[in-house]
């Protein structure tokens, strides 16, 4: 039987999952974990610490296989957004092409959006964790944070019922206009819509560029930046105030447990706002419709 030891430890940042760990997992508080020494036996060239240190090797490799995707494919998706062609039904794939620009910008906005987001949070961290208290957040600091979870709560809600009720006219309107396309493609034509013309001569529907599609611009993705900028931040600071709580579980002076999180390679940066920042940055290089 192992020694028993605390692992409260590497619950710091989700101390409400501690309990049904004990609760389900063999052994229970009994449970220790062993370190990469006791793991792995007596320090070698090869070990865990000079695997996981930041090299020039490293860095050369991470830059040409997620930074320069990353950057490649950001100018292809803005450069096909800014070329992309006016919106014209009779052309072959409009609607497809206009669609896929479109929806990759959007999709590029949303991911650097929330890198941002969660670079934003690592920076509250930093503020909060090393220059005050990781026990006790000041209070001036929480009466600003609690107004700040209120206002971005509000804001990004209304901001994404603003993007949902201009994409519903888009969509209604395309509807419409294929409706009404498949109209007058019978003998009886009666021609209502402003944004359309009929010609005698070629028996062609011409669409004005003057449609809410055709007219889509800047705006709706700026709103859709700064909605999914400030969604994660509510979210960030209750895991700040859960990692504080967590810490006064640990039971140990500020000192000695900022020594003990950094033997244990705990870090005071939300760990989830890191793999976010990562998880996005990957996909910004691998995403494509």
């Amino acid at each position: 039987m192992v020694a028993t030891a605390d692992i409260k430890d590497y619950f710091v940042w989700n101390i409400h999952h501690y309990q049904n760990l004990i609760g389900n997992i063999l052994g229970g508080i009994g449970v220790r974990v062993m370190s990469i020494k006791e793991i792995l036996g007596e320090p070698s060239r090869d070990n865990t610490r000079d695997v996981i240190t930041v090299n020039f090797s490293k860095i050369k490799t991470y830059a040409a296989t997620t930074l320069l995707p990353l950057c490649l494919n950001s100018y292809t998706i803005i450069t096909r957004w800014l070329e992309r062609p006016e919106r014209n039904p009779n052309e072959f794939h409009n609607w497809s092409k206009l669609s896929l620009a479109h929806i990759e910008f959007a999709g590029l906005i949303i991911m650097l959006s929330q890198c941002l987001s969660h670079l934003t949070i690592l920076v509250i961290n930093r503020i909060v964790n090393s220059n005050y208290s990781i026990y006790n957040i000041p209070s001036y600091f929480q009466a600003k944070f609690f107004i700040t979870i209120y206002i971005t709560l509000i804001i990004s809600n209304i901001l994404k019922l603003i993007i949902f009720w201009k994409i519903s006219n888009i969509v209604y309107e395309e509807l419409e206009l294929f409706v009404n396309n498949e109209i007058y493609n019978d003998d009886d034509v009666t021609i209502t819509d402003t944004n359309i013309t009929y010609t005698n001569l070629t028996d062609i529907i011409i669409y004005n560029n003057d449609t809410k599609f055709g007219q889509l611009d800047h705006m709706i993705f700026l709103l859709l930046g700064i909605s999914y900028y400030i969604g994660p931040i509510p979210r960030g600071i209750t895991r700040l105030f859960h990692f504080e709580s967590g810490a006064r579980e640990v039971k140990l002076s500020k000192e000695k447990l900022k020594e003990k999180l950094k033997t244990k390679n705990i870090s005071i940066y939300d760990p989830y706002s890191i793999r976010r920042i990562n998880y996005n940055i990957q996909n910004i290089g691998k995403f494509s419709l």
